[in-house]
């Protein structure tokens, strides 16, 4: 794995990999892939793509990848989804089922490098509503059980468990909870990646109780085992 970005402020991870097969997994963000070289072949509870050299994967989505021998660019990027979906459709990509597939073997890297400049030079992964804001600044510091948090998040935004849910999900393609297991997740992965931890202290750490609680977790979010990505070659760059 080659990492290039990996920015929990910001919401933005950005990473190579040359091979990948996963289970079924979903996760709190917006996925797109390129392939450089080869193909990707993706699959939903509903559809299968072969061998396509751009996908985009909205936020909880369940999908599964396989790819292999093949340089494909990540990014992944917390977001408003109703704005990023509208930033996307300046570029002409209208997301079915949460899922959108370009089969053409001309390359697209300029086209994405595009998609990626406006992201970078928008705010879309600043919440429209002040209140979710607030609820993801806490979330991405927060260490408590589940229960605590949510208390806190209602006292921070002063609405109901039913409200803050449905604005949470509204605004982000996601639950509280999902995201609240991202959170910790992509914190505990930010020490290994800068080498503070390995990757069962830091999870120890934000709140993971052992092996299991994080393999499980890791592998709802990501398709794969802890130990998968751990055990690659990682570079950043």
């Amino acid at each position: 794995m080659k990492i290039h970005e990996f920015d929990t402020g910001k919401g933005i991870y950005r990473f190579e990999l040359n091979e990948m097969k996963t289970d079924f997994h979903a996760h709190p963000v917006f996925e797109i892939m390129l392939s450089k070289n080869g193909g990707i072949d993706l699959e939903t509870k509903n559809s299968k793509f072969s061998n396509v050299s751009l996908a985009i994967v909205a936020p909880n989505q369940p999908h599964k990848v396989e790819y292999k021998k093949s340089s494909v660019l990540i990014l992944m990027v917390e977001c408003n989804t109703a704005y990023l979906q509208k930033l996307l459709s300046k570029f002409n990509i209208e997301l079915s089922d949460g899922i959108y597939t370009d089969n053409q073997a001309s390359d697209k890297t300029a086209f994405v490098d595009k998609i990626i400049n406006a992201i970078y030079n928008s705010n879309v992964t600043t919440a429209a509503d002040e209140r979710i804001q607030k609820s993801l600044d806490y979330l991405n510091s927060a260490s408590s059980d589940y229960k605590a948090l949510m208390q806190n998040l209602k006292l921070i935004t002063h609405l109901s468990d039913s409200r803050l849910s449905h604005l949470f999900k509204k605004e982000t393609g996601t639950s509280i909870k999902k995201y609240f297991v991202w959170s910790k997740l992509k914190r505990a992965f930010e020490k290994v990646v800068r080498g503070e931890k390995n990757m069962f202290e830091a999870s120890i750490e934000h709140g993971f109780y052992d092996q299991a609680h994080l393999s499980k977790a890791f592998k709802q979010m990501f398709g794969i085992a802890p130990s998968d990505v751990y055990n690659s070659r990682m570079l950043q760059v």
